[in-house]
């Protein structure tokens, strides 16, 4: 008979991030303590007020994380242009774990918007 010890499972979260338009970010996945079993978990982009393709590049895939270490990280591209916008947002989602449990499963990454605003000029 085969006794599972299951008291020390990790939970993962993953931290929100500001991004400047053009950059690359990093979404750190956090585990609550090492495990001794390999961690792997899913993980998607979401859009928000930001589209895939227009304002960042999609990436999904699934995250390993070492036995014994406790981060991860996911990279992240923005998408430079020469239109001024408001700050925008999408979402990095984590799911379907492996020997962990997803404790905060949504990263949320603001770009920040470095275009110079457009000036109104009132000749007369």
């Amino acid at each position: 008979m085969a006794i599972v010890e299951n008291d020390n499972i990790p939970t993962l979260s993953v931290n929100d991030i500001n991004i400047a338009e053009g950059s690359t970010g990093n979404f750190i996945v956090t585990m609550s303590n090492t495990s001794v079993s390999t961690v792997t978990v899913e993980y998607a982009l979401g859009d928000g007020t930001a589209a895939s393709g227009a304002d960042y590049s999609y990436t999904g895939g699934t995250l390993t994380i070492p036995a014994g270490q406790t981060t991860g990280v996911i990279n992240v591209s923005t998408i430079q242009d020469l239109i001024y916008e408001m700050n925008e947002n999408f979402s990095l989602i984590l799911s379907s774990p492996t020997h962990a449990t997803v404790n905060d499963g949504t990263g949320n990454a603001t770009i920040i918007e470095n275009d110079a605003q457009p000036a109104i000029y009132i000749i007369g």
